[in-house]
């Protein structure tokens, strides 16, 4: 969660500029979402009487004077709509989607916990607003997730609000299938999603990657479609005189500058690379069209990408590029954040990330100096043609509903809570989700609202148990938002899907950790020298006898549904 750079909600999952703008303009004055509930019950709850500082019109005016201004709408539900300046404040609840009970959530965090209850006074607002007792059990870590999980679900004893991410638990998966959680199916889709109308922003294609089995068993915390992109430092290579590279001779020109000229200075190299993820480093991969994990074949058969001839390919350029020194040498000791940091740092010239690291990236270095210049290297293909791009899935596990919750007006609150939670970007529940309490959790300075000490202290995690799309707005840097939104049309234009991407192997769940271990040291093997390329048939038989071929067995009748 990053509080500085706010990335959170846009409007509707199908819509073109007109839509948005009968959306924008109903929705300030809380008219529209009201009109689109199917729930018969809302006259009896209770409407949320504060509202927007300006008025409707004015707020409809305002957003279609912005639009090709500061507000630059995508027209794809896939692509996040860009803003150089924030939209008028508008509401996008009605009613208060509490009942005054308490609600038990789980989650997830990579950040310090925040301020206990009583002496968090967002938390305590948060609760008004919600007309809920708002209680957190959070888990620290990915490690001690699956310890949580495992021991709630051997307790019998769920929370209410439950996040799920069959990936990180190998105990999930059997419990969904079990019937531990609700299928939300009936509820999130079509017509009776419109109940939910922030969550009806959330992409289809979203929607459909959250499947498990074929059904919707939470409601998935939304994240971009693209996946890992190479970022790289742009004015190195401006200042060694290099344009973008265009097929795999110019890459590796790119790289053998980056790692001989010292652009920055001092000893550099073009990239590090960690022991684990060699086997399937991105740059490579999409240069040379390598399926993003599993390829469908016409006849519904899944290849593996290391069965292709195009792997064999891409691992031979790595191997030159490595023999070739343009590698950071100490390739055992390069994990994660010292990956990153080595980038940050000016001793390597690229590095892989999500492209919604790319305004982080960017902000560490101009940090140390305001005339770095970190871009994205959009794919191109090694022989001049185009490249490929491995989708991600768009989100990052999904909240789901204990069946234990037999009370089907109380799943209803739960998703209405959710729903407030999924807000979007510019909306009062937005602003007061990710700044909190004007004044105390965050003020403006410059005209950018910033979290204070205590913001940073009390918000945290307390809310992102749900969210709702992307947007790109960056106080900062305005202009960067309309980059990130043009990379993110050509990333999508050369896009790849997995296949598989919402289908289950146990097998998978047990062995692909090993599998990938396996993987990875047969082909550092290769790029030291020790084993010839010609070792990766040997590896993929291997891959196939300890699990490989189960895997697939496992998988291909669900892709071929």
């Amino acid at each position: 969660m990053d509080h500085a750079e706010n990335a959170q909600t846009t409007p509707s999952p199908s819509y073109s500029r007109r839509t948005f703008l009968h959306t924008a303009a109903l929705a300030t004055g809380g008219m529209l979402l009201v009109g689109c509930a199917t729930d018969p019950s809302t006259t009896a709850r209770t409407k949320i009487t504060s509202q927007p500082t300006v008025p409707p019109a004015q707020a409809t005016a305002a957003v279609t004077n912005a639009i090709g201004k500061t507000y630059f709408p995508s027209g794809d539900p896939n692509i996040p709509d860009a803003y150089t300046a924030p939209l008028p404040e508008y509401q996008s609840v009605s009613y208060v989607p509490g009942s005054g009970k308490s609600i038990n959530a789980f989650t997830l965090t990579y950040f310090t916990l925040p301020l206990t209850h009583d002496k968090n006074k967002y938390w305590l607002e948060l609760e008004k607003r919600l007309n809920v007792k708002w209680n957190v059990t959070f888990a620290t870590s990915p490690d001690v997730y699956r310890e949580k999980v495992s021991t709630l679900l051997a307790s019998g004893n769920l929370p209410e609000l439950f996040w799920l991410n069959p990936d990180l638990s190998p105990a999930l998966p059997q419990a969904i299938q079990q019937g531990a959680f609700t299928d939300l199916t009936s509820m999130l889709r079509g017509d009776a999603l419109k109940e939910f109308p922030n969550l009806a922003r959330i992409s289809p294609a979203i929607w459909n990657n959250a499947r498990f089995n074929g059904k919707l068993y939470g409601v998935p915390r939304p994240r971009i479609l693209t996946g890992n992109v190479l970022a790289y430092r742009r004015d190195w290579a401006q200042k060694l005189g290099l344009d973008d590279p265009k097929n795999g001779k110019d890459f590796l020109a790119l790289m053998r500058a980056f790692s001989k000229n010292k652009p920055g200075g001092s000893e550099s190299w073009a990239m590090g690379i960690a022991p684990n993820g060699v086997a399937s480093h991105i740059g490579f991969m999409n240069m040379h069209r390598v399926p993003n994990q599993w390829r469908r074949e016409p006849d519904g058969h899944l290849t593996y990408f290391i069965e292709t001839d195009e792997y064999k390919q891409a691992i031979d350029m790595m191997r030159q590029a490595f023999a070739a020194g343009y590698f950071y040498p100490d390739v055992t000791a390069q994990a994660g954040l010292k990956l990153q940091q080595n980038f940050t740092g000016g001793k390597t010239g690229m590095y892989v990330a999500g492209l919604n690291g790319i305004p982080l990236l960017r902000r560490l270095t101009k940090k140390m100096n305001p005339s770095i210049d970190v871009g994205t290297l959009i794919p191109f293909g090694a022989d001049g043609g185009k490249g490929s791009h491995n989708l991600g899935t768009g989100f990052f596990g999904y909240t789901g509903i204990p069946s234990s919750v037999s009370d089907q007006g109380r799943v209803t609150e739960l998703l209405r809570i959710l729903d407030y939670l999924a807000a979007p970007t510019f909306s009062m529940e937005s602003n007061y989700l990710l700044y909190g309490i004007d004044g105390w959790d965050s003020s403006v300075k410059k005209g950018i609202r910033t979290l204070t000490d205590n913001g940073t202290k009390e918000i945290q995690d307390l809310v992102t148990i749900a969210g709702g799309p992307f947007t790109y707005y960056y106080p900062t840097e305005p202009e960067l938002g309309i980059q990130m939104q043009e990379d993110t049309k050509k990333l999508l234009a050369i896009g790849v899907s997995n296949p598989a991407v919402n289908a289950y192997s146990p097998t998978s769940v047990k062995q692909g950790g090993v599998l990938g271990e396996m993987l990875d040291d047969r082909i550092l093997r290769i790029l030291r020298g020790t084993d010839p390329l010609s070792s990766i048939d040997t590896m993929v038989q291997d891959w196939r006898k300890q699990g490989g071929d189960q895997i697939r067995k496992e998988l291909e009748p669900q892709v071929k549904k």
